[in-house]
């Protein structure tokens, strides 16, 4: 198959994909897995990542009284820019377990450069708040 024909081929997938996300199609398509791990966390987002979407921003609220982690992260799809948010529950940070270390591999996943020793120790100090992603 020649490059023509290769790159006739994706317009056409890239202009199914648009017909598809509306009313917010997309995350059905990709089959998200219900997170309850930080594993579940990670194979959602290899799935958005594969779907063509790339990290954009986010933030990372936290209350480690209660054991509570919330990545709330915004997407912007390659195909025609629009946006989307996903939130994970499967990623934390302050100590070196399985939590932090997906963090980790969620950010080096879409092309950031996380600072691992924000993720690994507790540099933000209080036991609860909210963090910008750009903060690792």
């Amino acid at each position: 198959m020649n490059r023509q024909a290769v790159a006739k081929e994706l317009l056409g997938v890239a202009k199914e994909l648009v017909a598809l996300k509306s009313d917010f199609q997309v995350v059905k398509m990709l089959q998200l897995k219900r997170e309850g791990a930080t594993r579940d966390s990670l194979e959602n987002a290899r799935r958005i990542k594969e779907a063509g979407y790339l990290l954009v921003d986010g933030t990372f609220t936290y209350d480690s009284k209660h054991i509570e982690w919330i990545t709330e992260a915004r997407f912007r799809w390659v195909v025609d820019g629009s946006t989307e948010t996903h939130t994970f529950n499967g990623f934390s940070f302050g100590y070196h377990g399985e939590g932090p270390r997906g963090l980790q591999e969620f950010l080096k996943m879409f092309g950031w450069h996380p600072n691992d020793d924000k993720i690994f120790s507790n540099t933000f100090g209080s036991e609860s708040g909210r963090v910008d992603l750009r903060a690792f």
